[in-house]
């Protein structure tokens, strides 16, 4: 596959791709580090000028390999202090709730209940058995819970409104904490990270 296609088979997975990357890391920057690295390599791996077979499960799979080793060199935790979204209250206790859970568990909520993965395909991505993802999800869950509800209110709004909706909602959702995660949109892919991309892959 030649570089220009091997680009656009990317882009029409990169906006999840990079989201999964950055809350994963907890930085837009190093997610998209990651996510450059990541298809840079995967390029380089693919012989005799092959197309992946699924594309959207092999290009999860390279993704998720070098979020797992970068956070294998510097620990699981992150601050994820620059993925707030202004003005949505519910998306900044969510991303900091999902920052404080063991990656396995953040990558299993962000790729089922935030992206929306079919039981199958992450099941194939995680290597794991119907039974097993299930018990695996239920702990992720009950963690994010947990999480997110022992969170204090937030001292200034990010909105700085005293009447936030969004602050009345993060409150209710205390009772049903997973409904959060629908809060957290995809992340804005700059245009700057698609040439970094075309770059590596030419170099």
């Amino acid at each position: 596959m030649e570089a220009e296609a091997y680009v656009a088979l990317a882009a029409r997975y990169e906006s999840p791709l990079y989201s999964y990357a950055s809350r994963m890391l907890g930085s837009l920057r190093d997610g998209e580090h990651c996510l450059v690295t990541a298809l840079t390599e995967g390029f380089g791996g693919l012989a005799g000028g092959a197309e992946p077979a699924r594309p959207l499960e092999w290009f999860t799979g390279l993704v998720r390999e070098a979020c797992f080793d970068e956070l294998a060199r510097r620990g699981p935790v992150v601050a994820a202090d620059d993925l707030e979204a202004p003005g949505d209250c519910v998306a900044v206790a969510a991303d900091a709730a999902l920052a404080q859970l063991r990656p396995a568990y953040r990558d299993l909520l962000l790729l089922r209940d935030v992206q929306g993965l079919a039981g199958p395909l992450l099941a194939a991505l995680t290597d794991m058995g119907d039974a097993d993802l299930q018990n695996q999800l239920y702990r992720a869950r009950a963690d994010f819970a947990s999480t997110f509800t022992a969170q204090p209110a937030p001292e200034r709004c990010p909105a700085r409104r005293l009447d936030c909706p969004d602050c009345a909602e993060r409150e209710r959702l205390r009772a049903t904490p997973q409904r959060a995660l629908l809060h957290l949109a995809p992340l804005p892919v700059r245009d700057q990270m698609r040439s970094e991309l075309r770059l590596a892959i030419r170099g």
